[in-house]
């Protein structure tokens, strides 16, 4: 009885934001939006459990696809934005490609992986292709939409398939719908929180979103993504009485309502049993980090040598580049954190919990990978709802409150 329950709420709640998706999509005024979802979903469907993983220059040519249509509508709405102010990307591409760059040398180069340089190179250059196209669309207003639809289809996709199909959706028991795993899923619904509270504006909205990217990263079992989401709350309300209270009364709530599921439907804490699972996919990570470093400190053992699967950022530069590379990935944390903490508390939540997400994931060495693409876009558009809101913050300051009287 309570597994059909679960599946008629996960069939509510993925129905209702797809829709959700949809009419955002119908509201739209132009094309744009629907173009610049299209390649926010290329980008993300880089990948997808449907590509070839035997054959992985399909998922970049995917990923190339996303950037090259997101470029083709920043050339649309270029005209329009003429003497717009742009947010500035150059410090955030400059914080994050130098560290990375420098990571990559050194773990291709001493050893003549000259065919991965390049190739990580030239996913440099997507990357930069995409900041740069998506700041342009960022001004026309529709780059916030279209990313908030494209992560709804996708989690909200995800959602479906674990239901309808699960011998595709599911690996292991964790939900991965529409991704080529788990983990991947968890990132994506852990960007898809993050902006259910920052710039989604109508309050229906933002419970449906936000109640799928939980659900999502629950059943995903994802547990860096859902330490994340914690973090990104935790530090979103840190400060704020208002934004305090609010958390504790939906807490309480919450809270209750577990305590009554416990009572008359304990089945459904079947759901987490994947998030307090004892395995974990990172078993052997620290051990064969700590054995790499005790025999190369200063080289590691080369790009893609492990034997253990790091996935850890830190750590998997460590085994790929030594001390040095480790060194590398926290200069990038260090620099992250101090540029986003000069842009606005938003961002500096996003970023910090992005930062200890990456601990436990590897996707902040790759300058092509489509987690860290979705990352960038993700910051520009936080970045952008901070600078609004500190402008129209210093013309309410600057209006008169009055008409001085003379006599």
């Amino acid at each position: 009885m309570m597994d059909a329950i679960l599946v008629l709420v996960a069939v509510f709640l993925g129905g209702a934001a797809i829709a959700l998706a949809a009419y955002l999509l119908f509201l739209a005024k132009t094309s744009v939006t629907i173009l610049a979802t299209l390649g926010c979903v290329s980008l993300i469907s880089g990948s997808s459990v449907f590509l070839p993983p035997e054959q992985p220059t399909v998922s970049i040519i995917v990923r190339a696809v996303g950037a090259l249509i997101l470029a083709f509508v920043a050339c649309r709405v270029r005209a329009l934005t003429v003497g717009s102010s742009r947010p500035p990307v150059r410090v955030l591409l400059t914080v994050l490609l130098v560290p990375i760059v420098s990571y990559l040398c050194l773990a291709t180069a001493p050893f003549g992986y000259w065919d991965s340089l390049i190739s990580y190179l030239a996913g440099a250059v997507l990357l930069i292709l995409t900041v740069l196209s998506a700041r342009v669309i960022l001004v026309s207003g529709e780059l916030k939409n279209a990313l908030v639809a494209s992560l709804v289809i996708c989690v909200a996709g995800s959602l479906l398939i674990g239901i309808a199909l699960p011998s595709v959706g599911l690996e292991g028991g964790r939900l991965r719908g529409l991704l080529e795993n788990a983990n991947a899923l968890g990132a994506f619904a852990f960007f898809l929180g993050v902006l259910a509270l920052v710039v989604v504006d109508r309050r229906s909205h933002q419970v449906v979103i936000f109640a799928i990217a939980f659900l999502a990263i629950v059943w995903s079992a994802s547990r860096a993504s859902l330490l994340a989401v914690v973090v990104f709350m935790a530090l979103l309300v840190a400060g704020s009485i208002k934004k305090i209270i609010n958390v504790v009364m939906y807490g309480i709530l919450v809270l209750a309502l577990f305590a009554l599921a416990y009572v008359y439907f304990p089945s459904f804490f079947d759901l987490f049993a994947g998030i307090t699972r004892s395995s974990s996919s990172r078993d052997g990570t620290w051990n064969a980090a700590i054995e790499v470093l005790s025999r190369a400190p200063w080289t590691g053992d080369g790009l893609g040598s492990e034997t253990v699967a790091v996935a850890s950022s830190p750590l998997r530069a460590a085994v790929y580049a030594g001390y040095p590379g480790l060194i590398s990935i926290l200069v990038l944390w260090i620099m992250l954190l101090v540029w986003s903490a000069r842009i606005g508390p938003r961002t500096f939540a996003f970023v910090c919990a992005a930062v200890v997400h990456s601990f436990f994931e590897g996707w902040l060495l790759s300058t092509f990978g489509p987690i860290i693409l979705l990352f960038a876009l993700v910051v520009l558009v936080i970045m952008d709802v901070e600078r609004n809101r500190s402008f129209q913050k210093r013309i309410a300051n600057d209006r008169p409150s009055g008409l001085a009287v003379t006599r």
